[in-house]
């Protein structure tokens, strides 16, 4: 069974992220690009490809949404 990921706008660029791309989620759940994110690291609870963050935070899976 394959879990699709939703699509997710990184908020600064407002691309969409893809599977392979390295992102970091914030505190406060927002997802950014590595390249994109423009603030703390304190502020960082995970960081890794969009895919290894979504295993992480289940509400990252569109299935689950629906």
């Amino acid at each position: 069974m394959s879990i699709r990921l939703s699509e997710v706008l990184c908020p600064t660029c407002n691309r969409i992220i893809k599977e392979s791309e390295y992102v970091l989620l914030d505190f406060v759940y927002t997802l950014s690009h590595q390249e994109c994110y423009d603030s703390y690291e304190d502020l960082l609870i995970a960081a890794g490809t969009y895919k290894e963050v979504a295993k992480e935070f289940p509400f990252f899976y569109e299935d689950l949404l629906n």
